[in-house]
Formats: structure tokens, C-alpha cells, sequence
């Protein structure tokens, strides 16, 4: 019930995620815009977001995953009608928008991320990330987008073939992309966070057979800061509760989950 629940809330959130003709690579034909009085993003606004809004994939960094917001309750709820309606893009979607001063951040199936006026759905903008053949993809994980992240002047997201990707919130621009490897066996079905200006992911590795990693980046630059191996070697820290099970069968340990975080 309660992932039927979910399911139904997103569907309402979105207005209509229903598949529509074309590919991830056709080009958008609205004229791009620009976000109106976009204001920074910052550590402070991340920690306390304002009541309107939802800044991450369970809205704050405590994970509480609901919103405050009293106009709509359990006795007026029935009354709610469409306002507005979109058609996503085709494909695995769970996603769950951002919405920060008026104006939904979306993510879309295939890597297509818009900027919409959440007052009546007219784009503002939108970016597809070039793809190579999905034959070339191991699997089908990374296709759906949960999660994109907001912070600083920027939408950061995770893409299919495992880039990370920062964009101009105002605008939609290409800011930097960084290839965090993998070989199209490993990919993000969830989507990063951004925590101090580090943009942190995990990885989906259902099909890896060289192991997984979550990653911290320089949000500003995109610059790999770190990696995290969830998959020890053997005679490295942790090999031992593996039972001497040869490093090739230690597939399947990903971070694919949203991640949390506690400050």
C-alpha cells in the first residue's frame, strides 16, 4: 500500500507522466528562458529550507520526507483539481522534483532535466544529455532518475552512461561534467547530494564485476575529491567478513539508495 501511495502522489506531483513520442536526443523546441530571480543556494538554505520548499529527494537532510505546509489536509484534500499538465519523457522513472522559489526543478527519464514554472507549468528551460546507443548499456538501472540536486548557482544530477553533471540553474547551461568511470556496468539510479560543496553520489553496480564506490566532487569544478571502494580486496580492511569468498563474487554491494546526512 504505501508504494502505491507513492506511486500516486508522484503521478499527481508531476500531472501527467505519460510516455511521449521521440527519444532522449530529440531537441527540445521551446525557446529556452531564463529563471527569474534565482537566489544561491547555500548551506544555510539547505539545512532550513522555507516551508514551500523541497530542496532534496526527501526535502532536508534529516530524510523526514514531508512538507510542513497546512493549506492542504486531510479534510479539503478531496477537493484538490488539475491545474496543470505535462507529458515526461519515456522510460523507468521514480522521480521526485525540486521545487524552490516557485520554479520545479524535473528530472526526466534518459537524462532530460527541465526547469518548469510550477504556477503553470510553462518550461523555462530544458537539457538532454548526450547518450551513447542504450545497446551499449550493461543494464537499465541507471535510465530512471530519482533525485537531482540543488546548490550554490547549480543542478547537479547523475547521468545514465555514469557522468556527474553540474548545470546553470538559471539557465539550464552545461557548467562541467565529470566521467566517474565504470565502463556502462556501473551507473546512479538515485541521484547525488550536496553536502558543503562537495557533491557526493553513490553507484548502481547490480551487473559490476569490478566493484562499486560512491564519490565526492568539488561542486564548483566537478573535480573527483575522494572515492569510497564498497567492495574490499582481499587482504584489505573488511576482507574478512567476506569468509574467503573470491573477490569476483563480491558483486552487487552498491550505494544505489538516496543518501543521507547528518550534520
Amino acid at each position: 500500500m504505501r508504494y502505491l501511495i507513492r506511486k500516486s502522489l508522484l503521478s499527481a506531483a508531476l500531472l501527467c507522466s505519460l510516455s511521449s513520442a521521440g527519444n532522449a536526443q530529440t531537441p527540445p523546441t521551446a525557446t529556452p528562458r531564463t529563471v527569474p530571480n534565482f537566489v544561491t543556494v547555500t548551506d544555510e538554505i539547505m539545512r532550513a529550507p522555507k516551508p514551500e520548499d523541497w530542496m532534496m529527494h526527501r526535502r532536508n537532510y534529516q530524510g523526514w520526507g514531508y512538507s510542513p505546509l497546512e493549506q492542504v489536509n486531510k479534510g479539503n484534500v478531496k477537493s484538490l483539481q488539475l491545474v496543470w499538465a505535462r507529458v515526461m519523457e519515456p522510460g523507468i522513472n521514480e522521480m521526485t522534483p525540486l521545487v524552490y522559489n516557485g520554479v520545479m526543478y524535473l528530472g526526466n527519464p534518459g537524462d532530460v532535466i527541465q526547469a518548469i514554472d510550477a504556477t503553470n507549468g510553462d518550461l523555462l528551460w530544458e537539457y538532454r544529455h548526450p547518450l551513447p546507443a542504450t545497446t551499449s548499456f550493461r543494464s537499465n538501472h541507471g535510465q530512471r532518475k530519482r533525485s537531482i540536486a540543488l546548490y550554490g548557482d547549480n543542478i547537479y544530477f547523475v547521468t545514465w552512461d555514469n557522468f556527474v553533471v553540474a548545470l546553470e540553474a538559471r539557465t539550464g547551461k552545461l557548467a562541467w561534467q565529470t566521467n566517474r568511470g565504470g565502463d556502462f556496468y556501473i551507473s546512479n539510479s538515485t541521484g547525488p547530494i550536496v553536502v558543503g560543496g562537495v557533491v557526493v553520489a553513490g553507484s548502481t553496480c547490480q551487473v559490476a564485476p569490478h566493484g562499486c564506490y560512491v564519490t565526492g566532487h568539488d561542486a564548483k569544478t566537478g573535480e573527483e575529491l575522494w572515492r569510497n571502494t564498497m567492495i574490499p580486496r582481499p587482504g584489505q580492511p573488511g576482507d574478512e567478513t567476506w569468509a574467503g569468498s573470491p573477490f569476483e563474487n563480491r558483486w552487487m554491494t552498491g550505494v544505489w539508495g538516496q543518501l543521507t546526512y547528518d550534520p
